[in-house]
């Protein structure tokens, strides 16, 4: 998690919303629509951490509302690390990966979106794929 957050506050920031707040279908025109849900499985994608710098007890998961490949093929699993920021694990294809997410909300307090860098270059340059809340 250093590697993704190398800097955050002692002790983090709680999330800015309850979980149940994050629910919902976040759409995107070129990726698969993700449903966001607290109902989460039991085993974790993440494996157990040790030293000062754990993983946070909220969490989110995710997968595509439809796929081609079957609703196994993409799982996220989303721990909140500190305010709207999250360490996304990725389960592709029996292949593991952790990358940046954060959630972006509106003026209003309300979810708007979901960034994710889910391409190597994105995390390189800081920047994700954008998910919008449709409900």
């Amino acid at each position: 998690m250093d590697d993704l957050y190398p800097r955050i506050p002692s002790p983090p920031l709680p999330p800015p919303l309850k979980l149940s707040e994050y629910e919902g279908t976040y759409t995107h025109p070129a990726y698969p629509t993700l449903k966001v849900t607290t109902d989460c499985p039991n085993h974790s994608l993440f494996p157990k951490v040790s030293g000062k710098r754990k993983l946070g007890p909220h969490r989110l998961c995710a997968k595509p509302l439809h796929s081609a490949f079957g609703s196994s093929a993409l799982v996220l699993e989303l721990r909140h690390v500190t305010g709207d920021f999250w360490v996304v694990g990725t389960l592709m294809y029996g292949a593991t990966s952790a990358t940046r997410g954060k959630f972006v909300l509106s003026p209003e307090g309300a979810i708007n979106q979901i960034s994710i860098e889910m391409e190597p270059t994105m995390a390189l340059e800081h920047k994700g794929i954008h998910w919008k809340k449709t409900t």
